[in-house]
């Protein structure tokens, strides 16, 4: 027994050894390359160089991209960074803008979900089971959420031209927005993604009235289009699903 027990213990400190050797040596090597991991914070328009690393790659360009070692804030959201191509550090590019919380664009979810999540504004009386509405959510004098069959399907906001500036820069930190021209009047078209395979909500900003924009949200995935080339096309579809019909009864069924 005395003799298991002495045996017992010469290996455990050869293990106790080796596991010691083995935790200086990262260490040592933790020393040697040490590297920030902490969270980034940026706007959209603001950067970042990180010092004492080779290489620098993000996992998310549409949220942030990357220069050789300088991190560039691009849309609001959260992704991570690679550096010297093993460790992870986060990023959060925050808002600047913020007329109005969201919309919620949680593509098929139910109304019960919305009248969960959705915190500014005050629910119209008039919402129905095919349309909840919002009044003076935020700079938005309407929200309107729109279903079909329970599932939410489009979101419909109204902000007044006197937030016109305000309203281009709020769309251009989360959306990738380019203008279309029709021979008549611009309009312009956003995607939450660099391209529009790889978005989930598409955006249509147009000129409703003199007093009033019209800012449409739709899943790209009801689009037929699966690319931005032709946006007269995407217009045209988005534009079908947003009739000035449509969206005046809207805006008249919930004041």
């Amino acid at each position: 027994m005395k003799r298991f027990w002495k045996l017992f213990s010469f290996t455990m400190a050869a293990l106790l050894t080796s596991s010691l050797v083995a935790c200086s040596k990262d260490d040592e090597k933790e020393k040697e390359d040490p590297i920030d991991t902490s969270l980034i914070i940026l706007s959209s328009d603001g950067e970042t160089t990180i010092t004492g690393v080779n290489a620098v790659k993000s996992n998310n360009e549409f949220v942030a991209y990357t220069k050789g070692t300088t991190v560039h804030g691009f849309h609001v959201g959260e992704t991570s960074l690679i550096i010297n191509g093993k460790k992870e550090r986060p990023v959060r590019v925050v808002p600047v803008y913020n007329l109005y919380d969201g919309p919620i664009c949680n593509w098929g979810c139910s109304q019960s979900y919305i009248k969960e999540h959705q915190k500014q504004g005050t629910l119209s009386s008039k919402s129905t089971n095919t349309m909840l509405g919002y009044l003076n959510a935020g700079a938005a004098s309407l929200l309107g959420y729109t279903f079909e069959n329970g599932k939410l399907t489009s979101v419909m906001a109204a902000v007044s031209t006197n937030h016109s500036s305000s309203l281009a820069s709020f769309l251009a930190e989360r959306y990738l927005m380019v203008p279309d021209y029709d021979g008549k009047d611009t309009d312009f078209i956003g995607m939450d993604g660099l391209t529009l395979a790889e978005s989930k909500t598409v955006v249509l900003l147009w000129l409703y009235s003199k007093d009033i924009w019209a800012v449409a949200y739709k899943p790209a995935s009801s689009l037929t289009t699966r690319s931005m080339s032709d946006l007269s096309q995407v217009r045209k579809q988005m534009m079908n699903s947003f009739s000035e019909s449509n969206f005046m009864k809207l805006i008249a069924s919930l004041e």
